[in-house]
């Protein structure tokens, strides 16, 4: 399944490095990635991101500097309910359940294996709903 391409999929790591990784292993895909710094301000470039394209699917790291995984789980289950979250973590497994109750639609643990990666993210995007691009704009 491919995302239709005015959309993406959106990539938060405080590692630069592994979310250009991950950026790359869903291009190779064919889906449309990119990744945004974790910082203060990356919920509002979730915002603007959304406003200006759309965002079919999210995939966080768990354990980052201010807002963390948690965080970014509970924004985009109020402010964007439709579109689903991947939480990702290396060394920190055993609170990768944590985020699945947070509302994360699915976990996958890091070093992030490409087959597992394509099996969540499609099942992920399965989730949408029929009519998510047209309520969105």
């Amino acid at each position: 399944m491919k995302p239709p391409s005015h959309r993406q999929i959106v990539v938060i790591d405080d590692h630069a490095d592994t979310a250009e990784v991950v950026v790359e292993m869903l291009r190779r895909m064919k889906y449309p990635a990119c990744s945004i710094p974790s910082d203060p301000q990356v919920l509002q470039r979730l915002v603007e991101i959304n406003a200006n394209g759309g965002i079919d699917l999210i995939v966080t790291d768990l354990f980052m500097p201010e807002p963390d995984g948690f965080e970014i789980i509970r924004f985009a289950r109020s402010h964007l309910s439709w579109v689903p979250v991947i939480g990702m973590s290396g060394g920190h497994t055993a609170m990768l359940g944590s985020m699945l109750a947070f509302g994360a639609c699915d976990v996958i643990e890091k070093p992030i294996d490409p087959a597992r990666l394509k099996t969540l993210v499609d099942r992920a995007l399965l989730r949408l709903p029929r009519n998510h691009a047209a309520s969105q704009h």
